[in-house]
């Protein structure tokens, strides 16, 4: 995946209120079952839990281990790190330009 194509998987994944929960609550244990994560939301279903797990892990936020029948779900803090410094150079760069005005528009491609 390309450095842009993550970026945009890592901010779509952190776009949902519920995803960023699980995050927060994964990010307070080593390990969790699918099934302790649900427990802990009474307002989304299993099935629910089960699909924002896996946007999840496929934007690389989370990491999947399986011991026996279970499913260990436990945070991968690099890509939540690699969002921070995103959004940490951006507002750097904006607080350090010496105006805002824009004296020749740029056309802007791209997501």
């Amino acid at each position: 995946m390309h450095e842009r194509d993550t970026e945009s998987a890592t901010f779509g994944a952190l776009a949902d209120p519920s995803r960023r929960a699980v995050l927060r609550l994964l990010s307070e244990h080593p390990e969790l079952t699918a099934s302790q994560i649900a427990a802990a939301f009474h307002h989304i279903g299993r099935t629910a839990v089960s699909t924002h797990l896996r946007i999840l892990r496929e934007a690389g936020l989370v990491q999947e281990r399986r011991q026996g029948r279970f499913r260990l779900y436990s945070l991968r803090p690099r890509p939540v790190q690699d969002a921070v410094n995103v959004l940490a150079r951006l507002v750097a760069t904006h607080s350090h330009q010496t105006h805002h005005r824009v004296e020749h528009p740029m056309r802007l491609t791209g997501g």
